[in-house]
């Protein structure tokens, strides 16, 4: 039973990182700077104390 589930397991995870390829070749292709833009917007009404624009993007970004 083990060497049937190795069997199935390689193909699936195959498979898994082909979609994980196509998913970070679609997001390297579009522009992603309005969501980094919302996410530092999101920051700054979160913690409005953070007075620094690359420590707001820092935080939003990570």
């Amino acid at each position: 039973m083990e060497i049937a589930a190795m069997i199935f397991q390689y193909p699936v995870l195959g498979a898994l990182g082909g979609v994980c390829v196509a998913a970070w070749g679609l997001v390297k292709q579009h522009n992603l700077e309005k969501w980094v833009n919302l996410a530092v917007t999101a920051w700054e009404m979160y913690a409005p104390q953070a007075k620094r624009g690359e420590f707001k993007k820092e935080r939003a970004v990570s």
